[in-house]
């Protein structure tokens, strides 16, 4: 299996279920707009006021609004600090009022993506586990499952970005209030009633989404991507440590494109020990060199996706899926440097690193090898003399299938792939691809050969005897055709 194969599989059901969650977060975000609409509309002030103090009225609604907070148990950490801190005022202003609404705003919006967070987090966990079980295919047969403490540790530990994801989302509403706040405040000092429907927040509000999640067609970025790739990797990691075994190696695939760095091009097929030590080199952007690394199994950011220095966002991988043994993958090789030996490269690494990120190289190398064995029986055996070059031959193979593709063989249909003895026949007998379709498409005549069950087409005195089964090209030759023609 090709890695652009295996990329497609690892996160097919990553890719769907953050997809699904989108759905949920801007749905989730509209009744946020909404409760911003609501802050909005209850600006009695104008810019001048902002420092002004509120009214006791608008002092007992912000306490009911706090006691709404703590019913939905809103209220920790710095959040919870900021309000106490503000009703134990003697005067509270404006601004603070404002403030303290708009980032309650967002501290109920992420209570409420929490759960549904949880949730997406622990599906992929166990995918990407069970992916990697299922590639390692242990011997000990037990329920292999990954638990959410597993995951929820994750969450709370810092990540590849040197913060945890749980203070990373606590500040993200702060971080969202504030930007919201700033041009409310900014549309107050040109005299403008705040609207939640003016473009200039519509744009504040889409920004924010992208930097929290983003998917433009198939491209998926923003933090929580970024925290679900590390979550993903770890969980595949989890597998190969759970099954303990110590020789047990995982690949790293790098997803190729126009944005992969040094660190994951140059990693692309390395292997690495799960449960054992690895020493390896690895190009270091913060050094502009290779570095040498001594590390216990895998550790995200140096050997396990994401990869720190010069991070962006990429669906690098691991795999337990090795393709082949080293012996397998020698022997794949040496047959192939057998058949064509000019087409295959010098090394068994460049060898290798095409035929598992390369999968173009890959179809068209395995196709050379199959007309190469042909070619190199039919000149062993002698049972004709070949006057091309194999890469001669090569060309004449696929241009002959690709012309006669879909060619209609009269009153019988389209014909099926040309044979490669059926080509060699054409060589030997001066018979074009263009006979060949002229014959079929307008005979001067065709008959039932009992001989093979075929159906012979003649013109110009030339014939084309395809299976009557299969629909396929027997073989081509020269002759008078039947008597009366």
């Amino acid at each position: 299996m090709d890695n652009k194969t295996i990329l497609n599989n690892r996160w097919n059901y990553t890719d769907l279920k953050l997809k699904d969650y989108l759905r949920i977060y801007k749905k989730t975000n509209l009744k946020t707009q909404d409760n911003i609409q609501d802050i909005f509309n209850g600006i009695d002030f104008n810019y001048m006021d902002l420092n002004k103090p509120i009214s006791n009225n608008q002092r007992k609604k912000l306490s009911r609004v706090v006691d709404e907070w703590k019913q939905l148990e809103l209220l920790k950490g710095y959040f919870e600090y900021k309000v106490i801190e503000i009703l134990n005022k003697r005067y509270i202003t404006n601004q603070e009022m404002l403030s303290i609404l708009l980032w309650g705003a967002f501290v109920k919006e992420r209570s409420q993506l929490d759960e549904y967070e949880e949730v997406l987090f622990t599906e992929i966990g166990q995918d990407l586990y069970k992916q990697g079980i299922d590639e390692i295919k242990p011997t000990k047969k037990k329920k292999w499952s990954l638990t959410w403490e597993y995951i929820w540790s994750m969450l709370c530990l810092p990540n590849v970005k040197g913060s945890s994801w749980i203070t990373y989302i606590e500040a993200l509403a702060l971080t969202n209030a504030q930007e919201v706040e700033r041009q409310t405040i900014i549309q107050l000092q040109q005299n403008k009633k705040p609207n939640i429907e003016d473009d200039v927040f519509k744009n504040i509000l889409k920004k924010q989404q992208n930097r929290y999640i983003s998917i433009n067609d198939d491209k998926i970025s923003g933090a929580l991507d970024s925290q679900v790739v590390e979550i993903a990797n770890k969980s595949l990691l989890k597998a190969g440590e759970d099954v303990g075994q110590k020789k047990l190696r995982a690949r790293f695939i790098a997803e190729i494109d126009d944005r992969t760095t040094k660190m994951c091009d140059g990693m692309n097929g390395m292997l690495f020990y799960v449960n054992d030590w690895n020493r390896f080199y690895r190009y270091s952007d913060d050094d502009k060199r290779d570095v040498l690394y001594t590390i216990k199994g895998l550790e995200v950011g140096a050997n396990l996706p994401p990869i720190n220095n010069h991070f962006h966002y990429c669906r690098s991988t691991i795999t337990y899926l090795t393709e082949m043994k080293y012996n397998e993958l020698i022997a794949e090789y040496n047959q192939l440097k057998r058949i064509i030996p000019s087409e295959v490269p010098e090394s068994l690494e460049e060898y290798a690193k095409l035929r598992y990120n390369n999968s173009n190289y890959y179809e068209e190398i395995k196709l050379k090898e199959e007309i190469g064995k042909h070619y190199k029986k039919d000149l062993e055996i002698g049972e004709k003399k070949k006057t091309l070059s194999f890469n001669s031959y090569y060309e004449k193979v696929n241009d002959t299938r690709e012309y006669l593709r879909n060619v209609q063989a009269k009153d019988f249909g389209t014909i099926g792939e040309i044979k490669l003895h059926t080509i060699d026949r054409m060589i030997d007998r001066n018979i074009t691809k263009e006979d060949i379709k002229n014959i079929l498409e307008d005979p001067t005549n065709h008959w039932y050969s009992p001989i093979n069950n075929s159906e012979v087409f003649f013109k110009d005195k030339k014939m084309v005897a395809i299976d009557i089964e299969e629909l396929s090209v027997k073989t081509a030759y020269k002759g008078r055709g039947k008597k009366n023609e």
